[in-house]
């Protein structure tokens, strides 16, 4: 719960509060609430706060952090996709583009969706969000166009209310898919009544699947 709260607040940009809110949870909570996933997950979160704050300093010494495990454990387990998973969005965070790109890439070949139907379309979100926050707005709208025309996580909800995709906000073809998507909702017969709002979980016509906000 404590952790779905964090990626709420993220979600609505009240990333001191996110903070306030990483800094009292112990990581013993994230072991329970990520499983193998945990490693570097809250050195992310306190990394991703300072991020969308502006402070360049916090993100250093968070990700700093998060960077020394994640490459100690993608050393120790190379076929971990998890780990590559997040040292990618370390590397993000950093300004590190070409190793956060490898290492995204990493993750998705290790598990592709052709092989994992459950993992592989997380992994592809976290590579469209690498680069987003690195400056490729191309290759991210490509990952996320692929995202919504199959059974993802990926809302349309979460597209527009996340921070992550600030980089894509006044790109001609980001607002044109987020407005195809719309238009498909309104006709559609899986659409709900709060299916259109930006905070609400949302229904992808293309893939005929439930999403929601993760």
């Amino acid at each position: 719960m404590k952790i779905r709260r964090i990626n709420l607040e993220i979600a609505d940009r009240r990333f001191e509060a996110a903070l306030a809110r990483v800094h009292e949870t112990p990581e013993a909570v994230y072991e329970q609430g990520y499983g193998e996933r945990a490693t570097g997950q809250r050195a992310l979160h306190e990394c991703a706060c300072h991020f969308f704050l502006g402070d360049q300093r916090g993100v250093q010494e968070a990700c700093g952090r998060a960077r020394v495990t994640l490459e100690e454990k993608t050393h120790e387990y190379p076929d971990n996709f998890w780990f590559h998973y997040s040292l990618g969005q370390t590397y993000a965070y950093l300004g590190r583009k070409d190793d956060a790109i490898r290492e995204g890439e990493r993750a998705v070949a290790l598990a592709p969706i052709s092989k994992d139907a459950t993992t592989g379309p997380r992994l592809v979100r976290n590579l469209a969000v690498i680069y987003a926050l690195v400056g490729e707005p191309e290759a991210a709208i490509d990952q996320i166009d692929y995202l919504l025309s199959i059974p993802s996580q990926l809302s349309v909800g979460w597209l527009r209310v996340h921070p992550f995709w600030d980089p894509l906000r006044d790109h001609p073809r980001f607002q044109a898919l987020l407005e195809e998507i719309r238009h498909e909702l309104r006709g559609s017969p899986w659409c709900t009544p709060g299916a259109l709002e930006l905070n609400a979980s949302t229904q992808s016509p293309r893939s005929g699947l439930r999403t929601a906000i993760p």
